[in-house]
C-alpha cells in the first residue's frame, strides 16, 4: 500500500468507511477498515504493477455495488475509478534520470516506467477517471500539460508531526555542514550528483539513507576520496533521529512529486537545499527556508558551502522551514480529502 494511502485511511477511518483493495500494508489499518488483499509478485517492480493492474479488474467491479466512491491511490485499476490520487507522473518523468541505473535495475525501471505510462495514459481519459488530485502545485501543473481535459485539484500530503521535531538536536562538534538525503531510487534522485556536490564542497558531509545499489556507490566514493565524508545506512524505520542529527536536508531530484522527506528533514530543524521539485519552492521560498539549486554540482556545492560558512543565516533558514513544513499535516490532508469525498458522494 502507498505510505500516504495508509497514512489517509488511518486519519480519517473514523469519518470514512473505508474497503481497501491492496497488496500489503492492510495488517496494520484500524481495525474497522475493511482490507480485500491481493496476492503479487516480490518482484519486480513492473511485474507488480501489471499484476495488480489485472487482478483487481475483478474486485472493483464487485465492490463497485457497495460502495458510493471509487479512489485510486498510488496503484490504478483498469476499472473506471471517481478520482485518482497522483504521486507520479510518469509522462512528466524526465527520461535521462535513470542513466545512472546499473544492472539489472536499469532494465526493471525502464520497464516498469513504460509501463506505468501505459496505463496512465489509458486510464486519465474522460470516461475513465473523474477527478485528477495532484499532491503538489508541481505534479498539478504536469497534470495540465498532459492530461488537460480532466479535472484537477490539489491535496498535499501530509506527516505525522508528532514524530518529526526538532527537539533534543545534538551538537554539532565535527565542524562540518551535516547533509542528509533520503530515497529508495538512488538513480532517479540523483546520489549520483550529490555525491559529485560533496567532493567541491569540503566543508560538507552526506547521510544517504534509504535501499538501493550501495556497493556500486561506495566504489564511487572511493574512486573520489571522499568516502571518510559520505555514508550509506541502508533502509532506517524510523529517521527522526537522523534529520535531528543533520543540518541540511537535500534533494536534487529530477523528478519529486512532493518530497515527504524535505517536510519530514524541516520539520526536525533541517534547512531545505533543493532542486524546484515537489514542495521544495513552498518550503524555500524566495531563500527563506534554505536554497533553491539547479542539478549541477556546481550550484549545488556553493549552496553548501554557503551555509556551511553562515550557521546563524543557517539557523535562520530551519526555522523558516520547519513553520512552513507544519502546515502539511495528515489531519490537513485527511480533512480535505472527507470535504472531497462528501462533495462527490452521490
Amino acid at each position: 500500500m502507498e505510505r500516504m494511502g495508509h497514512a489517509l485511511i488511518t486519519a480519517a477511518s473514523d469519518r470514512v468507511d473505508f474497503t481497501v483493495v491492496a497488496a500489503e500494508g492492510g495488517d496494520s489499518l484500524p481495525s474497522g477498515v475493511r482490507t480485500i488483499h491481493v496476492s503479487l509478485p516480490s518482484a519486480p517492480a513492473f511485474a507488480r504493477i501489471a499484476w495488480f493492474f489485472v487482478r483487481s479488474r475483478r474486485i472493483v467491479r464487485r465492490e463497485r455495488h457497495n460502495v458510493d466512491i471509487v479512489h485510486a491511490c498510488g496503484a490504478l485499476t483498469p476499472e473506471p475509478v471517481d478520482l485518482a490520487t497522483v504521486h507520479l507522473c510518469h509522462a512528466a518523468v524526465d527520461k535521462s534520470a535513470r542513466r545512472h541505473e546499473v544492472g539489472w535495475r536499469r532494465a526493471n525501471a525502464a520497464i516498469a516506467r513504460r509501463l506505468g505510462l501505459g496505463i496512465e495514459r489509458r486510464q486519465y481519459r474522460r470516461g475513465r477517471v473523474g477527478e485528477l488530485v495532484a499532491v503538489s502545485p508541481v505534479v498539478n501543473a504536469q497534470l495540465a500539460q498532459h492530461y488537460s481535459d480532466i479535472p484537477r485539484r490539489v491535496i498535499a500530503n501530509g506527516v505525522d508531526a508528532s514524530a518529526f521535531s526538532s527537539v533534543e538536536r545534538p551538537a554539532n562538534e565535527s565542524g562540518m555542514l551535516r547533509v542528509i538525503m533520503v530515497t529508495g531510487d538512488f538513480a532517479l534522485k540523483g546520489v549520483d550528483l550529490a555525491i559529485a556536490a560533496i567532493c567541491q564542497a569540503p566543508h560538507a558531509s552526506l547521510t544517504v539513507v534509504g535501499d538501493g545499489p550501495i556497493s556500486h556507490y561506495e566504489r564511487v566514493l572511493h574512486d573520489k576520496n571522499v568516502a571518510d565524508r559520505v555514508r550509506f545506512t541502508g533502509f532506517v524505520a524510523d529517521v527522526a533521529p537522523l534529520y535531528r542529527e543533520h543540518d541540511v536536508v537535500l534533494c536534487v531530484s529530477n523528478y519529486e512529486a512532493f518530497g515527504l522527506y524535505l517536510v519530514e528533514g524541516a520539520l526536525c530543524g533541517c534547512a531545505v537545499v533543493s532542486t524546484g521539485v515537489g514542495v521544495a519552492d513552498q518550503l524555500v521560498g524566495a531563500n527563506e527556508g534554505g536554497r533553491l539549486v539547479t542539478a549541477e554540482v556546481a550550484s549545488v556545492a556553493d549552496a553548501l558551502e554557503e551555509l556551511w560558512g553562515s550557521p546563524t543565516t543557517r539557523r535562520a533558514l530551519a526555522d523558516v522551514a520547519q513553520l512552513r513544513a507544519r502546515s502539511y499535516t495528515r489531519t490537513a490532508m485527511a480533512d480535505a480529502y472527507v470535504d472531497l469525498y462528501r462533495e462527490l458522494r452521490p
